[in-house]
């Protein structure tokens, strides 16, 4: 029997996450045992999903009050619709750009002479996302003088991450410099160059918005760190109730920023395996004698409460009508 595209798709999917748990397995970052430790707090447990659903609206709200302030008009409610679907899809994708290929889909079915202003709000989100996530390790990094890393890794990471912001913040003004050049190279490539002027009618909302309203823009930043702030605080009460003592609060904080700055790398559905690894090195690295299976599956656990909460996703893509739903 001849699988179709979408079937190969989930196939891939699908085996790359089994591939992933099994390395997360044979490694010994997870284990049967410590999965059981880190639910053995049920009270906790729920209030780490509390958490993740309160910081999942904030998220929303940032994109909703992106797209009002670009005149494109939708509903609260459909905006919640489009990003709670688009989150439980990407959760299946590699990496988080799955995510955001999903919300725009759904924008562009809206009409093509709003292409500019939904790709422009769906990548300024993202940026604010990844700005916000920045900020917040960066904070934590400086705040903490003795966290246990070795000084020249600190002092590392911290390059990297500023030298991450700026990028992230001289992008639109990149995009419009680089436009003449890429059209000039892509001469010929008809859907290509079309792309460049997407990406330039972008950008060159994202520097209108930039110079014309800056606090606007400075609310969603505000929104973005606050609502890291809830995923780092499910994160700790997740790391609390596995009984994990041997890292103080605000170093858990901060294994937990890095670790999900890691889990947004493309390499695996949803980065599974990346961010569980990348925890447990971390923690390993600031309490040396602490038992990396133990927050490894901390942060497996905290992916597995993640994707409980996009359940309401898959209700909505089951209630959507067969023209809504992705192709």
């Amino acid at each position: 029997m001849k699988m179709g595209p979408k079937t190969l798709r989930f196939a891939a999917s699908l085996g790359l996450v089994v591939l992933a748990l099994a390395a997360l397995a044979w490694t010994g970052i997870v284990t049967p045992k410590a999965i059981a430790t880190a639910v053995a707090s049920p009270r906790l447990a729920l209030a780490a999903l509390a958490v993740i659903l309160l910081g999942a609206q904030l998220s929303v709200v940032r994109w909703y009050l992106l797209l009002a302030w670009q005149g494109y008009r939708l509903r609260y409610w459909e905006v919640w619709r489009v990003s709670y679907i688009s989150w439980f899809l990407g959760a299946f994708l590699p990496g988080v750009a799955g995510t955001d290929i999903l919300r725009t889909i759904y924008l562009f079915k809206d009409g093509s002479d709003r292409r500019a202003a939904s790709f422009d709000s769906v990548l300024l989100d993202r940026l604010f996302g990844l700005a916000a996530l920045l900020i917040l390790a960066l904070i934590l990094l400086l705040a903490r003088s003795e966290t246990g890393l070795p000084v020249i890794l600190r002092a590392s990471v911290c390059v990297f991450l500023a030298g991450t912001l700026l990028a992230i913040f001289a992008a639109p003004f990149a995009a419009l410099w680089f436009k003449n050049v890429l059209l000039r190279l892509l001469h010929g490539h008809h859907r290509l160059s079309r792309l460049v002027l997407e990406l330039e009618k972008a950008a060159s909302l994202t520097n209108t918005a930039w110079h014309q309203e800056p606090g606007k823009l400075f609310v969603c930043l505000g929104l973005g760190v606050l609502g890291h702030v809830f995923v780092m605080a499910a994160i700790v009460l997740t790391a609390v109730g596995a009984g994990a003592t041997a890292l103080s609060l605000p170093d858990l904080a901060l294994a937990g920023t890095l670790a999900v700055l890691l889990n947004q790398l493309p390499l695996t559905p949803g980065g599974i395996g990346i961010g569980e690894a990348g925890f447990a090195q971390l923690c390993l690295l600031m309490a040396p004698h602490s038992n990396p299976a133990l927050y490894g599956s901390v942060m497996l656990v905290f992916r597995a409460m993640t994707l409980l909460s996009y359940a309401p996703g898959a209700v909505a893509l089951m209630a959507a009508p067969p023209s809504e739903k992705p192709r």
